[in-house]
């Protein structure tokens, strides 16, 4: 009776810190995917912003470069 109590015992630890365990490596590997995305949409938009500053520069230039043209001659 306490061999059978013990079996039963010495299962279901194992199972429990194998659960645990499987639990701890789900959570690692989803942190790993949203950190993953959250890099990824920051750079997007770092990226859509200097698409967006280097656009207005070259139109300030352009209006700076006709203002130039036109008082010049």
């Amino acid at each position: 009776m306490f061999y059978q109590s013990m079996q039963f015992f010495i299962h279901s630890y194992s199972g429990a810190v194998l659960g645990f365990l499987s639990v701890i490596g789900l959570t690692k590997k989803l942190y790993k995917i949203s950190y993953t995305l959250s890099v990824f949409f920051s750079k997007m938009l770092a990226i859509s912003h200097i698409h967006k500053l280097m656009n207005f520069i070259m139109s300030s230039n352009q209006e700076f470069l006709v203002f130039l043209v036109q008082n010049v001659i």
